[in-house]
């Protein structure tokens, strides 16, 4: 084999090389991020919020989690349909990460109509007001469905980290 066609191979491996590890990479932000709402998805969520423990311990730094749950959600689906459903968590999850600071705190979807929202360095009260505006906006998204219009409410719950030993399970619970 000449040096001509050797290099040829390296260069259409290279070009494979390239294109797998493209590929990995969307698959990654496929699996990192939950398609309905553009939030993370609860795996990448509770990877992060791993993460985030682990630096919050070694440095001392406060760490508030917050639980997001859509109230009687069960309704929306029962009275204006699956897509009103879709739409009501597209829009909270969008309100969510626009009253988050950007590249800070995080938001993932847990499950159904419920999210996480992780603040790092962020102390209880602090972590109260974020809840609170964050709640307030929420009250006043107005939904439109089969020419009704309508409103959700959200319950938020703030969790700080008390005690170095404490897990991501502790924190959500």
């Amino acid at each position: 084999v000449d040096i001509n066609e050797l290099k040829q191979r390296e260069a259409a491996l290279r070009s494979q090389i390239g294109l797998s590890e493209a590929l990995a990479s969307q698959l990654r932000e496929l699996a990192d991020t939950d398609a309905l709402t553009g939030t993370q998805s609860r795996r990448a969520f509770l990877e992060r919020a791993a993460e985030e423990l682990q630096r919050a311990r070694r440095y001392g730094h406060s760490l508030c989690v917050a639980m997001l749950d859509i109230d009687a959600f069960k309704a929306v689906n029962d009275s204006h349909g699956h897509g009103a459903g879709d739409q009501v968590l597209a829009r909270v999850a969008a309100m969510c990460m626009a009253q988050l600071r950007d590249g800070i705190d995080i938001c993932g979807r847990l499950g159904g109509e419920e999210f996480g929202i992780l603040l790092p360095e962020t102390e209880l009260a602090g972590a109260q007001v974020s809840a609170e505006r964050l709640r307030a906006a929420i009250h006043d998204l107005l939904f439109e469905a089969s020419g009704k219009t309508f409103a959700v409410s959200a319950s938020i719950g703030v969790a700080v980290l008390a005690t170095p030993d404490e897990g991501v399970a502790t924190l959500l619970a």
